[in-house]
């Protein structure tokens, strides 16, 4: 019993009685709890910054033409390059 009670979780520090599982690791251990937490909150993040990106960005589509025009008033010569990059 005593083994048992030595193994705790490096986030929360509860003892391996005191929760479902611990997943030992190179550096430490992790219970089940602490990993759903830190994947909901990994979750949330990821939604609102992928929700925020979208709806303050907006951008055009432009034709391989129109990059091509763009591309030439940036790039002197490199026509080859400049024709495969705008189709591309």
């Amino acid at each position: 019993m005593a083994k048992e009670n030595s193994v705790i979780c490096s986030f929360c520090g509860r003892n391996k009685a005191q929760v479902k599982r611990i997943i030992s690791g190179a550096h430490g251990n992790i219970c089940v709890d602490c990993i759903e937490a830190c994947k909901n909150i990994i979750d949330e993040q990821y939604s609102m910054e992928n929700t925020s990106m979208f709806d303050a960005v907006s951008f055009e589509l432009l034709k391989p033409r129109e990059i091509k025009a763009r591309l030439d008033e940036y790039i002197i010569g490199q026509e080859y390059a400049k024709i495969v990059l705008s189709v591309a």
